[in-house]
């Protein structure tokens, strides 16, 4: 089932690449086609920035929003289709998670229950993103299909490992001069969706 719903996820991603870059299918297809999903979200969330500017302020949310719920299920599909066994000194074994040269297994739950959960998440955002992308491509026409609500985030499976304070990102801060803080792109397009998130639940 996530494998299924997964391979929609990234034709309905492609859809809205082209919705964010106005781009008819056919071009948007030759762009992206050795693209990855990654790069294909970083470069919507990218043009977003100026996307919100002109465009309307619920779509610009919602698309980013997208990309947000795309990459958490992207981690967690990768989780259970890339994953090791790890077995145990009593003759059990846990799913385990291993990336780069270093051999430093991340456990992470594999129960029934979660498999579930994550194939429930997959679906979602596959319907998710195909109504986002019907509504953007009938946005101000006279059978407008509404915009879906907001979809909350997924839980990782793999824990990404805990940040430690300090470092370069930290002194650069410290460097800052105070009352000279520029407002962070990541902070407005935060704005924009809990302004369209209250929105939500006013219309609702």
């Amino acid at each position: 089932m996530i494998t299924l719903y997964w391979n929609h996820c990234e034709r309905n991603l492609l859809a809205l690449f082209c919705d964010t870059f106005n781009l008819v299918p056919r071009i948007g297809w030759i762009i992206a086609h050795d693209m990855g999903d990654v790069s294909m979200c970083s470069k919507i969330q990218g043009q977003l920035e100026f996307f919100e500017k002109s465009a309307n302020k619920q779509i610009s949310a919602r698309l980013y929003r997208a990309t947000e719920v795309y990459d958490a299920c992207r981690l967690n599909r990768n989780a259970l289709t890339h994953f090791t066994i790890d077995p145990k000194p009593d003759s059990t074994f846990s799913f385990v998670r291993t990336k780069g040269i270093k051999y430093e297994p991340r456990e992470f739950p594999s129960s029934l229950s979660e498999l579930r959960r994550v194939a429930i998440e997959v679906q979602a955002l596959s319907m998710y993103l195909w109504k986002l992308h019907k509504a953007i491509s009938t946005f101000q026409k006279p059978n407008a299909e509404p915009l879906p609500p907001l979809l909350g985030v997924p839980e990782l499976l793999v824990k990404p490992p805990r940040q430690t304070h300090g470092g370069q990102a930290s002194q650069l801060r410290q460097r800052q001069p105070k009352g000279q803080k520029k407002e962070s792109a990541a902070k407005r397009r935060q704005d924009a969706i809990d302004r369209a998130a209250q929105k939500d639940r006013k219309d609702g």
